[in-house]
């Protein structure tokens, strides 16, 4: 999921000369290049957190997954996921 949100922001990126949606914009603008139109849910069913521009990497933005127990740092199932630490 994360990779399909991440090509999705890149998308309209392209199509907006680089610019990619505010955190006030949020994922929802996105949808129309999401499956199904609308944005999923982490596999915990808790929504995605999406900052732009990033304010915890060095990417353009931030997109992150809070983990099972839905709060910020964790360990094992509980530690927050970044799509910038996917491969």
């Amino acid at each position: 999921q994360l990779k399909n949100i991440k090509s999705a922001l890149q998308l309209v990126a392209l199509k907006n000369r680089g610019a990619y949606p505010t955190t006030a914009d949020g994922l929802e603008s996105i949808t129309e290049y999401l499956p199904g139109n609308t944005v999923p849910f982490d596999p915990w069913g808790n929504d995605y957190r999406y900052t732009a521009p990033a304010t915890q990497s060095t990417a353009k933005f931030d997109l992150i997954s809070l983990g099972s127990d839905g709060k910020e740092g964790g360990t094992g199932s509980a530690a927050d996921l970044s799509v910038w630490a996917i491969k």
